[in-house]
């Protein structure tokens, strides 16, 4: 046995045996590895898919949400589609960190007064925080139009229709009536404006400016079927103006954004959407009235304020109970082509707000939610028994502060009111004007004016 060992055939052969073992091993042991790495390659792949799909589907529910063109019920298809729309937007997941809020706020503002888009309670708290502050208000020139707020319905502003800013004083802020042109806010306005609009879910908005207007679409049934919404849809151009900017019904949030005239006859969609885009830069924020409260921090935020200056009461609403108006598909077809150039302009900035809410942090959601709390307790104090005041506390997303009586009573004042103060305040040279006879100064001149 021991010579075996001896023998180089034999001795030979065993060496070529184990090196073949061992090539078995290190081939064996490389197709597993390889195979292992190709397991974990498809894994890492897999997951980077599903993430970035799901990312996706997110990004698709938040910006695409499609415009009703179904048949729905004004008070609850509706409703719970609007109701979706401000849930998605609190539940919105940040893309960055919160930006460092300035401290000093900003004093020059435009805002865009459109009709029944509660533009009325933005702009009394505008009146308010100018009134504070002692800023200049752009006002209309008298006898001017017959509502001592509105500057123009048809035309922007101009050396004819305001009346000229106090000696060595300078605009600050614009907010009454008056159709949207670039060059003109422009020429009486700082440079360092802050530009800001508003506007309405368009279905709303139409039935809103129907019943402000008594329209005889709405309660001359007699004459237009026992649906004259539908009736009027059917062929609208029978019951309008030829020129759109002598309608409130026409595209009115349209006309006052200043939509070229062309645009209402040809409805070119190219023509629209290069409109579209101009305004996105014009606008530094475009607020959504079924988002108010969201849209009211984001003023907050672009305008550098507290919490106390956004403090708002719903003014000018319908208190009106009115049927709810049921829409059909025919009916809900016929005014997306009637409101085209309305639809196109809700449907873009309200995708704007979405992606601007996502871009402002992790804070936002929950300024929002304090902000509503604020809101409700104020509406609680103004509402109950004789309290001097009510105070807040300091937050991360204000400084401490008081609502007093008084301020309750500014929240609710009427604008036309405050255009009459502002107006003695600004020129005391023209007289106080008759209008005011009904109101106490001690009150009111005696307290906001000095």
């Amino acid at each position: 046995m021991f010579q075996l060992w001896r023998d180089p055939d034999f001795t030979k052969c065993l060496r070529t045996l184990k090196i073949s073992y061992s090539c078995c091993i290190v081939n064996a042991f490389r197709f597993y590895s390889r195979v292992i790495l190709l397991l974990l390659s498809v894994i890492v792949v897999t997951t980077f898919i599903l993430l970035w799909t799901k990312e996706l589907v997110h990004i698709k529910l938040v910006i695409g949400v499609g415009f009703h063109q179904r048949i729905f019920d004004s008070s609850t298809v509706l409703q719970r589609h609007l109701d979706f729309i401000r849930e998605d937007a609190r539940n919105l997941e940040p893309l960055i960190w919160d930006r460092k809020i300035e401290k000093e706020p900003k004093t020059n503002i435009a805002f865009l007064k459109v009709h029944k888009a509660a533009s009325s309670t933005v702009q009394n708290i505008l009146f308010r925080f100018g009134l504070r502050r002692n800023l200049t208000f752009v006002l209309p020139r008298p006898p001017g139009f017959y509502w001592r707020n509105v500057i123009s319905m048809r035309t922007s502003v101009s050396k004819r229709n305001v009346i000229s800013p106090p000696t060595n004083k300078t605009f600050n802020i614009l907010c009454s009536h008056v159709i949207y042109n670039r060059e003109a806010f422009r020429s009486i306005m700082p440079n360092s404006t802050k530009y800001i609009g508003i506007l309405r879910e368009p279905h709303s908005q139409f039935l809103s400016m129907l019943r402000y207007t008594n329209s005889r679409v709405v309660f001359n049934k007699g004459t237009f079927g026992k649906d004259p919404i539908a009736k009027y849809l059917e062929n609208p151009s029978l019951y309008e103006y030829k020129d759109p900017y002598d309608s409130y019904t026409n595209n009115r949030m349209a006309v006052e954004f200043g939509f070229p005239g062309h645009l209402f006859k040809s409805r070119n969609m190219s023509g629209i959407q290069l409109y579209l885009k101009e305004l996105d830069k014009d606008f530094d924020l475009v607020m959504i009235t079924e988002m108010f409260d969201e849209s009211l921090v984001l003023l907050k935020r672009v305008m550098s304020w507290n919490i106390k200056d956004i403090i708002y009461a719903s003014l000018n609403k319908n208190r009106k109970k009115h049927e709810a108006y049921r829409w059909l598909r025919v009916s809900a077809e016929n005014f997306n082509k009637w409101k085209l150039l309305d639809v196109e302009l809700y449907r873009y900035f309200r995708k704007r707000l979405f992606e601007r809410i996502r871009q402002e942090g992790r804070g936002f959601k929950q300024e929002v939610q304090y902000f509503k709390n604020v809101q409700r307790n104020v509406k609680l104090f103004c509402d109950g028994p004789e309290r001097t005041a009510l105070t807040f506390d300091k937050s991360e997303f204000s400084d401490a502060f008081q609502v007093s009586r008084h301020d309750c009573w500014l929240i609710g004042l009427h604008e036309i009111k405050y255009v009459d103060i502002i107006r003695y305040k600004q020129y005391p040279e023209l007289g106080v004007p008759k209008e005011l006879s009904f109101v106490d100064y001690n009150r009111t001149i005696g307290s906001i004016i000095t």
